[in-house]
């Protein structure tokens, strides 16, 4: 399972903070507006992202809270219907709020750096260091330290918890809640199992597989029928080919019949 590991400090200042995170970075940033709808679950934390160019992941992770550099565990499954998995997973599980951010996105090195503008929250940076597969733990906490420090954010400003977890505690009509479709608010149910959460994302992905071979039979079955008309265009230019031929030396010989004939009984014809 990919591993990151993650700080979150709140900003004071998003523009001097911006000014040196583009310092560092390896290129530009990327903009993107995000939609992260949490639902109920037992363990960990279960969210679908939605994305401003339409794109949408479910997302399940494992992250102790706390200020300092933290591990965390993740798995993530592309959705090719967002609207439709939302309304089973609200059904099945509850939503528990929804996170409505502007991320502009850097990167230096190996971290992803996350300047955010929350809805209802304000401004955070973010910062997701990623690990290899058996590496060390440590290294990652260093490396986001160390980032801290040369983007001028003290232990101060550092945060805790998840920006839904800030909404549930700062203001709990912030957060906002997906109603359901005749309006009703949200019910109550009961959190959903791990062996549930894994064998919801077994099924995306079964499903995005069968998707995948049906478009690659679909491709295939297109390949082969244009294979088929080309040989059949060569076929027909070939049966051309000969037919001209035969028909060019049919002219031939009776021309040259028509000239043999003309020259044994010309005398014959016009005497």
């Amino acid at each position: 399972m990919p591993r990151n590991v993650e700080m979150k400090a709140r900003l004071r200042d998003p523009e001097a903070t911006r000014r040196l995170v583009a310092a560092a970075a390896d290129g530009p940033p990327a903009t993107l507006e995000q939609t992260d709808t949490f639902f109920r679950v037992a363990a960990g934390r279960l969210k679908l992202r939605e994305c401003g160019d339409g794109t949408a992941e479910l997302i399940h992770y494992e992250r102790p809270d706390g200020v300092a550099p933290r591990g965390s565990r993740y798995a993530k499954a592309a959705v090719p219907d967002s609207a439709a998995l939302r309304a089973l997973l609200e059904a099945a599980l509850g939503v528990r709020g929804s996170v409505v951010k502007r991320r502009i996105l850097y990167r230096v090195g190996r971290t992803r750096v996350h300047l955010d503008d929350v809805r209802g929250l304000g401004a955070f940076l973010e910062l997701e260091v990623e690990m290899a597969e058996g590496e060390s733990e440590s290294a990652g906490v260093a490396e986001a330290q160390r980032l801290m420090r040369t983007f001028g954010i003290g232990d101060e400003a550092l945060v805790a918890e998840a920006y839904v977890d800030l909404l549930e505690r700062e203001g709990p009509s912030a957060a906002k809640r997906t109603p359901r479709a005749d309006g009703a608010p949200p019910e109550e149910t009961e959190p959903m199992a791990d062996d549930d959460i894994r064998r919801l994302l077994r099924e995306i992905r079964d499903g995005q597989r069968e998707h995948l071979a049906e478009y690659r039979r679909v491709a295939e079955r297109s390949l082969e029928i244009q294979q088929a008309a080309v040989a059949r265009q060569e076929v027909v230019r070939k049966v051309s080919k000969r037919l001209a031929l035969v028909v060019g030396s049919l002219v031939v010989a009776l021309l040259a019949l028509l000239v043999f004939i003309l020259a044994r009984f010309w005398r014959l014809i016009f005497t």
